[in-house]
């Protein structure tokens, strides 16, 4: 259960409690509907900008959709229909929900798209792959800390028109007049490691150090307490790399290594290239997590 409590640690709340305002409020000339008891409004998602989303997000039969302040339904019945996916919808408004409701009834796709009637910050996303969100910026921001700590790494979270503040977007795209931004929930590797490198003469010994802030990762790597290395990664989902020399006497050589950190374990792969011969080499080894480095 630790990979579904990232970002829970000391530092990180600051961080979300740093940018995170309070609700913004529309105004009337967008054409906008206030729903009520929300802090958001409905305004129905172009279907281009739908479509989109949804290809942006990488959707497939395999995936779970859901759609926080679903509206009229259309996102989800779009995953449903054109990408064979299981959505759900989430609406407060008890007569968006009926309309959704009769307009997958229509479509024939009832056992596929379901809707709560229900608030978008209290509803259960475990079993979500994909979220998708057209939601004002303070939502979207208020969000955050609920996107990280219940959806699985790997999972991704799509946005029509506002972005996630510092949590900056994976990918963007423009469509007419609409920006879709995607991002890929990392796994919290924020701490200390002690890894094991498995080299055929004996394994050999180390400590990995990581800072990160949501998908970007500062770190250092510290081998039999001589030679440490610093690197810059980045995250998607659980997977990241980064490169390293081998210190004095082994400057003919690159290390790039490659990692996938499940909870407090990680497993990767060193590929050690001879710069002189070109002869690459490939080593397992693996990290586990002593300290989440708190402070």
């Amino acid at each position: 259960m630790a990979d579904r409590r990232a970002f829970r640690g000391h530092r990180v709340q600051l961080l979300l409690l740093a940018f995170l305002p309070a609700a913004l409020l529309l105004s009337c000339a967008t054409g906008g509907v206030l729903d009520k008891g929300a802090d958001t409004v409905y305004m129905p998602t172009p279907p281009a900008a739908v479509a989109a989303m949804l290809r942006l997000a990488g959707v497939t039969d395999k995936d779970t959709v859901y759609d926080l302040g679903s509206g009229d339904g259309r996102i989800v019945i779009a995953a449903a229909r054109d990408f064979h996916a299981a959505a759900v919808g989430v609406e407060i408004d008890p007569a968006l929900i009926a309309e959704s409701r009769s307009r997958a009834r229509e479509a024939g796709l009832s056992g596929q798209a379901a809707f709560i009637e229900g608030d978008i910050f209290k509803v259960d996303l475990k079993n979500a792959t994909v979220v998708t969100l057209y939601l004002l910026p303070g939502p979207n921001l208020q969000l955050i800390p609920k996107l990280l700590s219940e959806l699985e790494p790997g999972s991704r979270v799509v946005s029509h028109m506002h972005d996630m503040g510092d949590w900056r977007p994976d990918r963007e795209e423009r469509v007419g007049e609409s920006t879709i931004y995607m991002w890929v929930v990392p796994a919290n590797v924020y701490g200390k490691w002690d890894v094991r490198i498995d080299e055929p003469q004996g394994p050999v010994h180390g400590r990995l150090f990581i800072h990160q802030v949501f998908q970007a990762l500062h770190g250092s790597l510290s081998i039999d307490g001589g030679h440490t290395t610093y690197f810059d990664a980045k995250l998607d989902g659980g997977r990241f790399a980064f490169t390293a020399n081998g210190g004095k006497g082994v400057a003919r050589q690159t290390l790039e290594y490659r990692a996938v950190a499940r909870g407090d374990l990680m497993d990767g792969e060193l590929i050690v290239k001879d710069l002189s011969t070109g002869r690459t080499r490939r080593v397992p080894w693996r990290g586990s997590r002593g300290e989440r480095a708190h402070d």
